[in-house]
């Protein structure tokens, strides 16, 4: 009888004090991953900012963040110096969402990445330090996007005084 009771409060404290998920990673939301890959971007790390569109299109395909992450994928691309992914991204994004916020800038990249074939051309994206609007412009530009923990406003407007 003794020995149930040391093993079922052996079970009882594994159940309590150890966590289920322990080694496992917390799943982010399309918001959070949408942020993560816009920072791989601006660090420059477009593989891996890649990476994170790519896995926020497959995961949430109904997100609102989907259609900047097909755009961005475009711009990743087209910043490494692969025109034809990136014409393909640009084309898919004005095929898919033709009245889409991004629709002038994929037209742009599209025209630069065809232009890039040829020969180099570069497509200039604002970095954070240069996008001087405040968040209500910015929600604009990209609604549903910007996270409401701070993600990637935060650190756009981090050292802006206006």
């Amino acid at each position: 009888m003794a020995r149930w009771i040391l093993v079922s409060l052996l079970i009882l404290f594994f159940l309590v004090f150890v966590p289920i998920n322990q080694g496992q990673e917390k799943r982010l939301d399309s918001a959070e991953l949408y942020d993560v890959a816009m920072e791989l971007y601006y660090q420059g790390r477009y593989e891996e900012s890649i990476d994170r569109f790519a896995t926020l299109i497959r995961t949430y395909p109904t997100s609102q963040s989907v259609p900047y992450a097909t755009y961005m994928l475009g711009q990743c691309y087209f910043r490494m110096g692969r025109s034809k992914e990136a014409i393909t991204q640009f084309e898919l994004y004005l095929n898919r969402y033709p009245e889409g916020d991004r629709r002038t800038e994929a037209g742009e990249g599209l025209q630069k990445a065809r232009e890039g074939q040829k020969g180099t051309a570069r497509f200039s994206f604002p970095s954070p330090r240069s996008f001087p609007c405040d968040q209500d412009e910015a929600a604009h530009l990209c609604p549903g996007v910007l996270s409401e923990r701070g993600g990637i406003w935060a650190r756009w407007t981090r050292g802006f005084v206006r």
